[in-house]
């Protein structure tokens, strides 16, 4: 569960989930649940709820950007619901 990453993504928007790998031209992302912030509140919302799958691969081509690591509130939350739940630690002299 170290390899969390937010993607932006044409079609989805703002994803967040756990790379599982990274090929030439795609890459698979389990538990991918879209990012969603309103009224400054957060949530995610799975895209493959409603499958058996737990995995979805995406075309690089398809990314804006490339892959991004989360702020330490976005990786911890999304570690509670979907991982380990183990915790990043936040760096106080930040």
């Amino acid at each position: 569960m170290s390899n969390i990453k937010i993607a932006f993504t044409k079609y989805f928007g703002q994803i967040i989930g756990e790379v599982t790998e990274t090929l030439e031209d795609t890459v698979i992302i389990k538990n991918p649940c879209v990012v969603q912030i309103s009224n400054q509140q957060l949530g995610f919302l799975p895209l493959l709820a409603t499958t058996t799958e737990k995995e979805i691969t995406i075309n690089k081509s398809d990314l804006v950007g490339g892959l991004f690591t989360p702020e330490s509130d976005l990786y911890n939350h999304f570690s509670s619901q979907f991982g380990s739940g183990i915790q990043l630690t936040v760096d106080k002299l930040r």
